[in-house]
């Protein structure tokens, strides 16, 4: 399992279920995926203020068999 920090993006997706995906500025090593986040990631709002096309900074993103999960999503 592979970590990278602080990637910054833009919200791709949310679901009113409470999940959704940001595409990052660049490439995640090997990855050209979208990052999966849910609601519990965000850290300086809440899911009612997530909106498509919002610039992200991603404290850490985790590579695992199912893809690419955010953990700390902020806002700029």
């Amino acid at each position: 399992m592979a970590v990278y920090q602080n990637v910054t993006g833009v919200v791709k997706l949310c679901k009113s279920e409470g999940y959704g995906y940001i595409v990052p500025d660049s490439h995640i090593g090997a990855h050209d995926k979208d990052v999966f986040f849910h609601a519990d990631a965000l850290e300086n709002t809440d899911w009612s203020k997530v909106q498509v096309g919002q610039k992200v900074r991603i404290t850490s993103v985790v590579s695992n068999r199912k893809g690419l999960q955010a953990n700390g999503v902020f806002f700029i």
